[in-house]
């Protein structure tokens, strides 16, 4: 209300009244400025923005250590590595937590074990990761077959720690040319960079599944050194400029010298 009942009978005493409701109102913050309340809100987003993701950094620090921990063990035995594999499932269901994604840890369906699911950009993805000596053959690609089977808004994610054979991911792309991909990799070096927290898991992601999406590529490092320059740049072709990237995946976590070319 800016102005007195018409059949005030003092119109402009009416009006200074209004007024002085009007700025005392706005004093006791009974009655708030628009602009002002708007620009509180923005700031109030922007604070929690920042404690949101100064938490997410000390969380993902918090699983960065125990990483460092587990890739220190040394298993002997079949049964070490299968605890060591179980241990990493574990850290990754926690770091997707970390980032909001809802992650459904290993499970079995009809006896067949799922290493873990997940929902991202409207379509879910079936988890397996391998920690062996030696990448994944052709069968071990082509055997995620939990995919297979499963309504056409499903896709894959294979972990390798190890790495990938060139010769082995030519032979799958061959033998799946003209079926649809719905298979993404990362290795790792990739996951090394997820719990050290130079590249987030979101990002992450987004790059590897944009390559799939829009060049077809079902593996993509998230760091590579692009040819002919010095620049280290992400998997969607962005520099990473103003990081210190002085890691590299050794097998055992990650060792100081130059990252390698993919």
């Amino acid at each position: 209300m800016t102005k007195p009942h018409p059949d005030a009978p003092d119109q402009a005493a009416g009006k200074a009244a209004l007024a002085d409701l009007k700025r005392e109102a706005t004093a006791t913050q009974v009655l708030v400025d628009p602009e002002r309340a708007a620009a509180d809100a923005r700031e109030a987003a922007s604070q929690r923005q920042v404690a949101a993701a100064e938490q997410r950094r000390e969380k993902v620090g918090e699983l960065r250590n125990s990483f460092v921990e587990l890739n220190r063990l040394t298993p002997a035995t079949d049964t070490d590595r299968q605890a060591r594999g179980y241990k990493l499932e574990r850290l990754l269901a926690d770091l997707f937590r970390v980032h909001d994604l809802d992650y459904r840890p290993c499970y079995k369906v009809d006896g067949e074990q799922i290493d873990g699911s997940f929902h991202f950009r409207g379509f879910t993805y079936l988890t397996e990761a391998k920690w062996r000596a030696v990448p994944p053959t052709a069968g071990d690609l082509l055997g995620l077959g939990q995919v297979d089977g499963k309504i056409d808004s499903t896709r894959g994610v294979f972990i390798s720690m190890a790495g990938y054979d060139d010769a082995v991911l030519d032979h799958v792309i061959k033998t799946a040319r003209g079926s649809r991909n719905n298979i993404i990799l990362f290795d790792g070096r990739d996951v090394s960079l997820l719990f050290e927290g130079t590249v987030g898991l979101v990002d992450a992601l987004i790059a590897k599944i944009d390559a799939a999406e829009q060049e077809g590529r079902m593996w993509r490092p998230l760091l590579w050194r692009h040819r002919g320059h010095g620049n280290v740049i992400d998997g969607s072709g962005a520099p990473l400029c103003g990081r210190s990237i002085c890691y590299a995946w050794s097998g055992q976590f990650l060792a100081a010298g130059p990252w390698a070319s993919a």
